[in-house]
């Protein structure tokens, strides 16, 4: 029997496989963000191709993930300590998912702007998740296991001795809060709100701090960590020295990271765990929490 049909066969093959390795040595050395991979990862179908004599343009290959992969952004909202500290991309919320992506291969970067532009970031698929958040999206979209729980809670001068214990006696205070509250805190909280005859929201937040210390509010809903950092801001112009009564009128309520990507938000998820376990979440609250009043 001839084998000189399938000696041209071979031939021509390996004449193929050696341009296409020379073009790819080639490539690689003019553009470092394409990975060189000549150990027997080429996708089949190349392979196939090849041995078919197909025209190969360019390779298919099986392209790990390395430090020049994209990170996944995702849509925050702006400063708020100790939570969110914008300048530094820092704050317990930021290194929070920071650090339980980390544990699972995953580089994550954050955008910062309002709620509503966040919404249509994400609406838009320009970032891949958006954080803090209580409810879900029209659009389609995957649910983390909560990551951070807001304390929010009835905030008075401890002098004035109101003991706060149901939502209700808010009807009788000047109260305010901070921006969107009454569509964040629960249907109690917006029913009370809508019945309040001097309800406030205010922005920025510091501003409810000055009005509880000069005598213009007697109660002031906020994450209580929140309200001690905004008291650093406004040193200079009050006396913020006066203690504090923290009132568990509101129910604590977890917060969420919306995904568009099943997996990524399974991978989230999987990382939260593990930083649970092995302390690095308790750490990390000790680190921006511990040095407030609790």
């Amino acid at each position: 029997m001839s084998y000189s049909w399938m000696l041209a066969f071979l031939h021509r093959v390996l004449s193929r496989f050696t341009s296409l390795t020379s073009f790819l040595i080639a490539r690689s050395k003019s553009d470092h963000n394409l990975p060189l991979m000549l150990d027997g990862r080429f996708f089949l179908t190349v392979s196939l191709s090849i041995a078919a004599g197909a025209q190969v343009s360019a390779p298919v290959l099986a392209i790990e993930q390395t430090k020049n992969s994209p990170k996944v952004i995702i849509a925050s909202a702006h400063n708020r300590p100790p939570y969110i500290i914008e300048d530094d991309k820092q704050g317990l919320e930021l290194a929070i998912i920071r650090q339980a992506f980390k544990v699972v291969g995953v580089e994550v970067d954050f955008r910062f702007s309002s709620r509503k532009r966040q919404h249509l970031s994400f609406e838009q698929h320009k970032v891949d998740a958006v954080m803090t958040m209580s409810s879900h999206l029209s659009v389609s979209s995957y649910w983390s296991q909560p990551y951070i729980t807001y304390q929010n809670v009835a905030i008075s001068l401890a002098s004035r001795q109101f003991h706060i214990d149901r939502l209700a006696q808010l009807r009788d205070f000047r109260l305010t809060s901070f921006l969107n509250a009454s569509k964040t805190l629960g249907p109690e909280f917006l029913q009370m709100a809508s019945e309040h005859l001097s309800y406030m929201e205010i922005s920025p937040q510091h501003r409810q701090n000055r009005m509880l210390y000069l005598d213009r509010v007697d109660v002031v809903i906020a994450d209580k960590y929140v309200f001690q950092h905004l008291n650093t801001l406004i040193n200079d112009e009050v006396d913020t020295s006066p203690e504090l009564a923290f009132d568990h009128v509101i129910a604590n309520k977890g917060y969420h990271v919306l995904f568009h990507d099943e997996r990524l938000r399974d991978s989230f998820d999987k990382g939260l765990s593990l930083i649970k376990q092995n302390g690095v979440y308790q750490q990390l609250t000790d680190r921006y929490l511990g040095h407030y009043r609790h």
